[in-house]
């Protein structure tokens, strides 16, 4: 009798129960992920040098290569265009062969871009360069995310994301004013010789010393292609997520319309329209990509304070949507509102760490580096769609290689608040998951 009872339990259990990783030593698990984080910091801080180095060196490169705006939108967003093509097979190597072994070897192309790109003087070479760059970088914040997936509980998720972005966010910070005042010591040459030795060194250090899975948790060992998990079984599973569709858009514009400023026109609008001088322009930035980097810890901390992802999310959307139109409408403002201005957009900018946590929460952990890289893809697309369209806007406004008239900027500005407005209007229609119906850990 009781062994019936038992199997009538057994049948009703959910055929994928919520996955939750077993707990090891607390002093050990402590110091494993506390390397585990350093690490994931360092190589998402070499992904936001490599993404963001343009955006200060802009003018720069304008004047000394005779760039047009519509070829630095190219050379600004081939980067992530590299980026978003890299990130499907990206998760199936994540899933297969664990971060580990793929975040090491990926960023060897990281640092072999930056080689080349430091070799190059050619607007074809330095392409080719950038985008190398954007394929080596592919696996900085997804590498750790999936990891993150194995060693702490889903309702964590959004916290140790937003940790990561945050810390390793300065990386944006270092490809402002640093990197002006760094390339005017050796050139921005020598600056990218210096950046690709360090990633190198990363690379071997991340080799040597993570492990993919707390002691005693078996990572996933499933064959891809094979009878017990299927590719593109996998990626239909994906598709097949009814929330995945409504969230979407917000992904290809929300990290997208920041980056449009801060990684690519953010230094020509404040030398063009609000006639500031670099050492100002870099402040200006650094103040923008320093706030992101808070917001990034807040927004990861606020979905469990506020018991929200969906809606903390659409109010950090419909903030960047606002003070994006604002920049692009008001006149030459004093220096300090320009810092305002800008770090209110940094920080409501960082909204986008919930969606990493909302995509996580759609997804078993089996599927999650396919999953996280596929939306990924959107992610970084949108950045290259923006930066190019944006170019090709101004361009068509106006724009050459020694500047563009405000009216450009006010054009193209107000493109990317409405994109996000409509974006935002979309994501209205995905279900809400909170951090209080996971379970506990």
């Amino acid at each position: 009798m009781r062994r019936r009872v038992d199997r009538r339990q057994a049948r009703r259990r959910p055929r994928h129960p919520p996955q939750r990783l077993p707990i090891g030593e607390p002093a050990t698990m402590n110091l494993g992920l506390v390397r585990l984080v350093t690490l994931a910091c360092t190589a998402y801080l070499l992904s936001q040098f490599y993404r963001s180095s343009v955006g200060v060196l802009a003018p720069d490169l304008m004047s000394r290569l005779s760039l047009t705006p519509e070829e630095l939108g190219r050379l600004g967003g081939i980067f992530f265009l590299a980026f978003a093509c890299a990130q499907l097979p990206l998760g199936v190597l994540l899933d297969r062969y664990g971060p580990r072994k793929t975040t090491s070897l990926v960023l060897v192309g990281a640092a072999l871009g930056a080689f080349l790109f430091a070799t190059f003087t050619e607007f074809s070479g330095l392409l080719a360069a950038r985008a190398l760059m954007g394929a080596g970088c592919s696996v900085g914040l997804m590498g750790s995310l999936v990891l993150f997936s194995r060693w702490v509980p889903s309702r964590r998720f959004g916290t140790m994301a937003g940790l990561v972005l945050g810390v390793g966010g300065f990386g944006g910070i270092l490809a402002t004013t640093p990197l002006a005042a760094a390339s005017a010591w050796v050139g921005w040459q020598g600056v990218f010789i210096g950046m690709g030795a360090i990633t190198l060194v990363v690379a071997m250090v991340y080799w040597l010393t993570v492990r993919d899975t707390p002691d005693g948790t078996p990572f996933q060992k499933t064959r891809i292609g094979g009878r017990d998990d299927n590719v593109l079984r996998g990626f239909l599973e994906i598709l097949a997520t009814r929330d995945l569709w409504f969230m979407l858009p917000i992904s290809f514009v929300g990290y997208g319309g920041l980056l449009a400023i801060l990684g690519l026109w953010g230094a020509p609008y404040l030398k063009d329209v609000q006639g500031l001088g670099d050492i100002d322009r870099g402040n200006v930035l650094l103040a923008t990509a320093a706030a992101w980097n808070v917001g990034c810890i807040l927004f990861g901390r606020a979905d469990r304070l506020f018991d929200t992802r969906k809606w903390t999310a659409v109010g950090g959307c419909c903030g960047l949507a606002l003070v994006i139109a604002v920049i692009a409408l008001v006149p030459p403002v004093p220096l300090w509102l320009n810092l305002v201005l800008f770090g209110v957009l940094g920080l409501v900018g960082a909204f986008s760490v919930l969606l990493l946590a909302h995509y996580r929460a759609l997804f078993p952990v089996r599927l999650v580096g396919r999953a996280l890289t596929f939306t990924n893809f959107f992610n970084f697309g949108g950045v290259f769609v923006l930066q190019w369209t944006t170019g090709l806007v101004l361009s068509s406004r106006g724009g050459t290689a020694s500047g563009a008239p405000p009216e450009a900027y006010t054009t193209a500005f107000l493109m990317i608040a409405v994109v996000l407005a409509l974006a935002t209007f979309a994501y209205l229609f995905a279900r809400d998951y909170r951090p209080s119906a996971e379970i506990p850990g």
